[in-house]
C-alpha cells in the first residue's frame, strides 16, 4: 500500500501543469529555423496583477511552441490552456537589447496558480460590477427614469417601427 501511495506521488510530480491564460495576452507568430523549417509559436504575456512571491509578474511574456489545439483556441476568441514540462523551468523576459530582464520560475505550478488566482479575481470582480450595474439598471427603472435615449416624441424616428420591414425603423 505505501509503494502504491509512492507511486502516485511521483506521478502527480511528473504530471504537466497547464493554466489558462486570456487570449488578447497570446500572440500566435511563426519561427524560422536555420535549416527552413517553420514553427508555430505563441508570445504569451503575463496579465497585469499576477504576482508569485511578492514579485509582479505582469507585463513579462515567455515564448511556447504552439499546438494545434492552442491555435484553435486563439482562433475561436476562446482562453488558451497552456502546458508547461514538468521539472523544466518557465523562462519569462520583458524588453528588448540592453533592457532586456529575465526571470526564470522554477516550478511551472507556481505560475499555473498564480495566474489562476488571478483568473478568478478578475472573474469574480466583473461578476460584482455587473451585479452592481444590473441593480442600477433595475433602480432606475423602478423610478421611473428613462435612459438618456429616450425622448418621448412619438414621432422619433427610432420608435416608428413597421413590421413588415426586416430592418426596423422606417422613415
Amino acid at each position: 500500500m505505501a509503494q502504491e501511495d509512492s507511486r502516485q506521488e511521483g506521478r502527480r510530480a511528473e504530471r504537466w501543469a497547464l493554466v489558462n491564460f486570456p487570449n488578447k495576452f497570446v500572440h500566435p507568430h511563426e519561427y524560422t529555423a536555420r535549416d527552413g523549417r517553420v514553427f508555430d509559436k505563441m508570445f504569451v504575456s503575463i496579465p497585469p496583477g499576477v504576482t508569485l512571491n511578492g514579485v509582479d509578474l505582469g507585463g513579462y511574456a515567455f515564448d511556447h511552441f504552439a499546438k494545434p489545439r492552442e491555435i484553435e483556441q486563439k482562433a475561436n476568441g476562446r482562453p488558451v490552456a497552456i502546458n508547461f514540462r514538468p521539472g523544466e523551468p518557465v523562462r519569462l523576459f520583458r524588453g528588448v537589447g540592453p533592457e532586456r530582464r529575465t526571470l526564470e520560475i522554477s516550478n511551472p505550478w507556481d505560475l499555473c496558480r498564480a495566474v489562476k488566482a488571478h483568473n478568478d479575481e478578475y472573474a469574480r470582480s466583473r461578476q460584482e460590477a455587473a451585479a452592481m450595474s444590473a441593480e442600477a439598471s433595475q433602480a432606475r427603472g423602478a423610478a421611473g427614469g428613462a435612459d438618456e435615449f429616450d425622448t418621448g416624441d412619438p414621432a422619433d424616428p427610432t420608435t416608428m417601427l413597421d413590421p413588415s420591414s426586416g430592418m426596423g425603423a422606417t422613415l
